[in-house]
């Protein structure tokens, strides 16, 4: 009998231990060794107990569940109109696309500490752009809103510069054994431009493309437009290849859905390493003005990939514009 009621009162103990242990009083993160990326390795918990040992370790006996109140916050904002709220920040030059961010913070005693995890979407301007442009040589290009800009819908074929009439270096039509008829090349591809030549400086040479009071360098574009520039071309690459690839004319297989109207088509390029036309059909890449900037960037879509590739080349590339803002 006596052990009986020994038992039960040891049971009791315990079950009031476990009780109170789950009773938020404080909320900690118990540092429990090894890395990580921040070079902390946590475990966050109420303690059921703890000791101190002579030489300044801290010992627990274990780790209740965490007491932790979560809140979600989904937003949604424009591009250029950056995010400032419930404790995170995102610069006005914030690119479109999704982001998430989390905060922690401790509450101290008898409170739960939170958790707060932002959504954000950085969505494009609204822009309404006109139906078409046309460049000095009459060449007429159909217009695209898309990303919060006005993009040419096909890609360049024009021979002289806009602004002054002169003619363009290296303006090539494609043309192999395959593929011989340049008129059909050009009317359906466009030209080929080097980065040097779409950007209007001189081959080979560590020249600065010379940009307007605004920034934008116009190079082979029409009057009032311009090669697309760092932040533009990122917006682009937010999409996945198959929303900007034409339905038509690749080579298969593709998932190819050209959801978002920009209609890449497979234009190939010039190699200037065999000095011969390659990969028509298979492959597309488009200049832009990088960071810095950095020469011979381009976009490129390749039939085979999800994704567009970012790179560099001194091979010859197609040209979308974007309108002057």
């Amino acid at each position: 009998m006596k052990r009986q009621s020994l038992f039960l009162i040891f049971t009791l103990l315990i079950l009031c231990s476990i009780t109170r242990a789950q009773v938020p009083e404080t909320m900690h993160g118990l540092t429990v060794g090894g890395n990580t990326e921040n070079n902390v390795y946590v475990a966050i918990g109420q303690l059921f107990s703890q000791h101190s040992a002579e030489n300044g370790y801290e010992v627990t006996a274990g780790l209740a569940q965490a007491q932790l109140l979560r809140t979600e916050i989904s937003a949604e904002r424009y591009l250029g109109e950056g995010y400032d709220e419930n404790g995170f920040f995102y610069p006005t030059s914030i690119p479109i696309g999704n982001y998430s961010d989390s905060k922690y913070s401790f509450a101290g005693s008898y409170n739960y500490d939170s958790l707060t995890v932002l959504y954000l979407l950085i969505k494009p301007l609204d822009v309404v752009c006109e139906p078409t442009v046309t460049d000095i040589e009459g060449n007429v290009y159909p217009v695209l809103s898309l990303a919060g800009y006005c993009w040419t819908k096909t890609n360049m074929r024009t021979q002289h510069y806009s602004n002054d009439k002169a003619i363009i270096a290296k303006a090539l039509v494609y043309r192999s054994g395959f593929h011989p008829d340049e008129g059909a090349n050009l009317n359906i591809y466009g030209r080929l431009y080097t980065w040097y030549s779409a950007v209007r400086v001189p081959e080979n040479s560590l020249t600065t493309p010379v940009s307007d009071a605004d920034g934008f360098v116009q190079g082979v574009c029409p009057n009032g437009w311009h090669i697309p520039n760092n932040t533009e071309m990122t917006a682009l690459h937010s999409f996945s290849a198959e929303d900007l690839r034409s339905t038509e004319l690749w080579l298969h297989p593709n998932n190819n859905t050209n959801s978002t109207g920009f209609t890449a088509l497979p234009a190939g390029k010039f190699n200037s390493a065999t000095n011969r036309f390659e990969d028509l059909l298979g492959e597309t890449a488009f200049w832009y003005i990088g960071a810095d900037p950095i020469p011979n960037t381009y976009i490129k879509l390749v039939y085979y990939c999800d994704e567009p590739l970012l790179g560099q080349s001194a091979d010859a590339y197609s040209v979308r514009c974007v309108k002057n803002y």
